[in-house]
């Protein structure tokens, strides 16, 4: 990207050994709202059992497999195709930003927060997002927000257990309740429709006490008006 003529290129350090990358080019016209082609750069761990070696980028059967080479190695190389051409071309008449973030993958999306918080992108900035979506073109999607939930019991003999706490049951009981919480949730987007709860997690582990702990994620459409607020 530095060869490119009338580029900018920032490193941005998210955390150790993670960063962000940059590319800006000035267009012509300060008047037009700023456009950044945002890509990321992770992926999810490999698991289960491969076919091909996950990193090996083999082809078959005109086919490239790899790990993440759907999401999103390949839209990760448009982004930067796309960008290089339309530089190379002309100046464009609109700032022309390309962001590549890391930890799209994890549950804060560090990169995509950074980029916002530190104002490295114009706030007025339009986006083009190459995250794979089956060829259909997407314009919106739903906020999420993470938390987890912990209940502390209280041992007892299985022969006396009404003396006791059972957290397990306590923590059934209360997602059953978010659940229908949510569900109530004065919100009914109309492309996106009423916000869902997701139960991710459950773990449990008997010491002194018993004790449960769910990792759970609302997903909400929020309407124009709505203050939206990140939480972590």
């Amino acid at each position: 990207m530095k060869d490119l003529n009338g580029i900018t290129v920032q490193v941005q350090s998210i955390e150790d050994q993670r960063w962000n990358v940059i590319a800006t080019c000035k267009g012509s016209e300060s008047s037009l709202r700023p456009l950044v082609i945002l890509a990321h750069m992770d992926t999810v761990p490999v698991e289960g059992t491969w076919s091909q070696q996950p990193f090996g980028a083999e082809i078959s059967d005109g086919r490239l497999y790899g790990r993440g080479a759907c999401d999103m190695k390949s839209g990760l190389a448009s982004a930067l195709v796309a960008f290089k051409n339309v530089v190379q071309q002309s100046q464009p008449k609109r700032d022309l930003y390309l962001a590549i973030t890391v930890d799209e993958e994890g549950p804060f999306m560090k990169g995509a927060v950074a980029l916002v918080e530190e104002k490295v992108i114009p706030t007025n900035a339009e986006l083009l997002v190459t995250e794979p979506t089956s060829n259909t073109i997407a314009v919106a999607h739903k906020g999420t927000i993470w938390y987890e939930l912990l209940i502390t019991g209280k041992s007892a003999h299985g022969g006396h257990a009404v003396v006791g706490i059972d957290a397990g049951h306590v923590a059934a009981e209360s997602i059953i309740q978010l659940k229908k919480n949510v569900a109530n949730l004065p919100y009914d987007h109309e492309r996106f429709g009423k916000p869902t709860l997701s139960v991710g997690t459950i773990n449990g582990e008997r010491r002194r006490i018993w004790w449960w702990v769910c990792t759970n994620r609302i997903g909400f459409s929020l309407s124009r008006s709505d203050d939206t607020r990140r939480s972590r």
